[in-house]
């Protein structure tokens, strides 16, 4: 079983990995996207492996500033979700906003 850890380094403003169990330099495991990632890491354990891995497993670690970038990566991923997010948004810069009090 390989395990994938992923997090997101909001300085750096990029995705990045480690693998423990292959001898893969983790200063190479870097994308701008979590798919992009997990493309770049899959490339090079098959590579290092020859194609033979009998379990991958992800490990995404979560923190306070990842919750929202995923929840955002998932919406995005529909074209009708992205374009009412974009209007949304768009539509919150021009000051054309509600406020609601529960």
């Amino acid at each position: 079983m390989i395990h994938l850890f992923a997090s997101y380094d909001p300085k750096a403003e990029v995705w990045v990995a480690k693998v423990d169990e292959l001898p893969i330099d983790p200063t190479t495991l870097r994308a701008a996207t979590l798919d992009d990632l997990l493309a770049k890491a899959w490339a090079m354990i098959r590579d290092v492996t020859g194609d033979h891995v009998e379990g991958f497993q992800l490990i995404v670690n979560v923190g306070k500033h990842e919750r929202g970038l995923l929840e955002t990566l998932h919406l995005m991923r529909s074209p009708a979700n992205a374009k009412r997010l974009d209007e949304s948004i768009a539509d919150a810069n021009e000051g054309k906003v509600t406020e609601f009090r529960p």
